[in-house]
């Protein structure tokens, strides 16, 4: 079953969780896990409420899209880095001052008005989609436009919260959309020096991470990519914007295929630093990967990677010209 949502966050090559579950961004475990229960109820073939016909319909939503969704947000480390992919996808969509994408849904026009009143509003309607949501498995595509919908109500929220924020005079760390680590974002990759990636990589060799290192690197080359991501997670906890880490988390999610988790890890390793031997092998790796997608989709290659690093085409379901007025001025 392949919902085929082009609004919202699934525009840019990500799966929304939230709106697949019908629960805000920022939600608490138990209101993840409360949201989780109500619709299992619902789509469970026990106690599904349709016709025969169309309880393997619910089935599969179930299987397919709310189980790995409550799995994946069921938990506070998966939760918290999809939660960082969030913050960088709403980081770059607010840095582009070219586009022009227009709304693609009334209720999100109505939030883009919200102003001030953006996390009262953001409830209101975001509820008002959601209350219903599953109520009609039976009509499959009245399911697919609600999370269409509540995907598009995250995507302006996410972007509305960041211009907030980024207007403040200190910005607090949110649970929505967690601060990117300075110390990737001031040195761009073409102004990292080749003694400064050396010093980088021996200090990694020497530090008190380098066993989480050599255990991580053995896992993978045993095929074990989810122990290596628990050491990795611990190494991140030491040293959180170490490109070898980061690069080699990336390598991990790609062998379990989870390309969206390996895209956060990859182009952190890379913006941290393009010197990593680590870093650039995974880069080199995700490149192909994405170069064999676009393929497989009859686009060129560099289009598609293009549009993987989030840069807005015009269509129906984007934002920036109705909440940023366009070019920004200096």
């Amino acid at each position: 079953m392949n919902l085929r949502i082009k609004f919202g966050l699934f525009k840019f090559d990500l799966t929304d969780y939230y709106a697949i579950l019908g629960i805000p961004v920022g939600a608490d475990p138990k209101a993840i896990r409360e949201r989780y229960y109500r619709i299992a109820r619902i789509l469970h073939p026990d106690t599904c409420k349709v016709e025969a016909s169309y309880k393997r319909q619910a089935n599969q939503l179930l299987s397919r899209w709310i189980n790995p969704s409550y799995k994946l947000l069921g938990k506070e480390k998966t939760r918290t880095e999809y939660q960082t992919l969030l913050a960088q996808l709403s980081q770059r969509l607010a840095g582009e001052e070219e586009s022009k994408i227009t709304l693609g849904s009334d209720i999100g026009r109505e939030l883009s008005r919200s102003g001030h009143n953006l996390e009262a509003a953001y409830q209101k309607l975001y509820q008002s989609i959601a209350a219903d949501q599953y109520d009609a498995v039976d009509r499959l595509e009245l399911v697919v436009s609600k999370i269409a919908q509540l995907s598009e109500l995250n995507l302006i929220y996410l972007l509305l919260k960041h211009k907030k924020d980024d207007k403040s005079p200190s910005r607090p760390q949110s649970v929505a959309s967690p601060a990117i680590p300075p110390s990737a974002q001031q040195n761009p990759p073409d102004k990292t020096s080749p003694a400064k990636a050396a010093a980088t990589a021996t200090k990694t060799e020497d530090s008190p991470t380098a066993g989480y290192l050599r255990r991580a690197q053995k896992y993978l080359e045993l095929n074990q990519p989810s122990q290596a991501v628990l050491e990795l997670r611990d190494a991140l906890k030491i040293d959180p914007n170490n490109s070898s880490f980061h690069g080699l988390m990336g390598l991990a999610y790609l062998s379990q295929k989870q390309l969206s988790m390996a895209k956060v890890h990859i182009n952190k390793a890379w913006q941290s630093n393009p010197k990593d031997p680590i870093a650039k092998n995974a880069k080199e790796k995700l490149d192909n990967i994405l170069n064999a997608i676009a393929k497989k989709q009859g686009k060129k290659p560099e289009d598609e990677k293009k549009r993987l690093n989030d840069s807005a085409e015009s269509g129906n379901s984007g934002i920036f010209k109705s909440l940023f007025g366009g070019k920004k001025k200096s």
